[in-house]
């Protein structure tokens, strides 16, 4: 039995900066919808989810200390 995962517009719109940005390719955000929709509590994706999210996979060891995504940091994850 397949369960709707209801996607906030702002989610879906903050994955496509981090495309924009750089920071991630299609492919890479594609994997990450699949792994968020089995971590979606009340069948919901939310841009705090999202963000979470994106910042454990692009930077598990924190905040990067150098390179483009720290300069976008505060920007995306602030």
């Amino acid at each position: 039995m397949s369960v709707a995962i209801r996607v906030e517009g702002q989610a879906a719109a903050w994955l496509k900066l981090l495309v924009e940005f750089g920071h991630a390719d299609e492919a890479t955000v594609e994997a990450w919808w699949m792994d968020l929709a089995d971590e979606a509590h009340g069948n919901v994706i939310t841009i705090d989810m999202v963000r979470r999210f994106a910042a454990a996979e692009l930077a598990p060891e924190g905040i990067p200390e150098k390179g483009p995504l720290l300069e976008d940091w505060k920007l995306l994850f602030s």
